[in-house]
C-alpha cells in the first residue's frame, strides 16, 4: 500500500506542476537581484563589518562577527547606518540591502518563472528565489529592531 500511496502523490506532483510564487510589491514581481545574500567568500559581509564595527583585522572567527554574519538585521540602523551601497576595498559598489526604489528597477535579459522559481536566467549571475513561507509581521519586526516604521511583508526565501 505505501507504494501505491508514492505512486499517486509522484503522479498528482507530475500532472499538477508547482508554479512560482513571487514577491510582489505594486503589482510587480521582485526581481532575484533584490535579495542579497553572503557570498562564499564572505567578503561582502566582511566589508560591512569592518566598515560599521571598525574591526579591520582578526575578527573572522570571532562570535561577534559570526553574529553580525547570521544576524545582520539587528545592526541595521543602530550599527549600520545607510542602506546605500560602500565602496568596497576592491573598488567596486556592494550592497546587503537593496532599496525598493532600486529594486523595482531591476532587470535581466531572461527575467521570468521556472518551475516554482523566479530567477533572473543569465548565465554568467542567475539568481533565483522561492518562497518558502510567510514570516509574520512580529517576527519581521524583531530581525530587524532598529529600523523605524512598520514591517509590512516578509518571507523567508531559499535563494540560489
Amino acid at each position: 500500500m505505501k507504494h501505491n500511496l508514492f505512486l499517486l502523490i509522484l503522479i498528482f506532483f507530475t500532472l499538477f506542476p508547482v508554479i512560482a510564487k513571487s514577491w510582489e510589491y505594486e503589482n510587480k514581481t521582485l526581481h532575484p537581484y533584490c535579495f542579497q545574500t553572503e557570498w562564499m567568500s564572505s567578503d561582502n559581509v566582511k566589508e560591512f563589518y569592518e566598515k560599521f564595527m571598525g574591526i579591520k583585522e582578526n575578527y573572522y572567527n570571532t562570535t561577534e562577527f559570526e553574529d553580525f554574519s547570521l544576524n545582520i538585521g539587528k545592526y541595521w540602523h543602530k550599527n549600520i547606518t545607510t542602506f546605500e551601497p560602500i565602496r568596497a576595498s576592491w573598488d567596486e559598489e556592494i550592497e546587503l540591502a537593496v532599496s525598493m526604489e532600486s529594486c523595482i528597477t531591476k532587470n535581466s535579459n531572461e527575467f521570468g518563472f521556472s518551475d516554482e522559481w523566479v530567477t533572473s536566467s543569465e548565465e554568467r549571475d542567475a539568481y533565483s528565489y522561492k518562497i518558502l513561507k510567510e514570516i509574520s509581521l512580529e517576527q519581521c519586526q524583531k530581525l530587524a529592531p532598529y529600523i523605524e516604521g512598520q514591517c509590512v511583508q516578509s518571507n523567508l526565501l531559499h535563494i540560489v
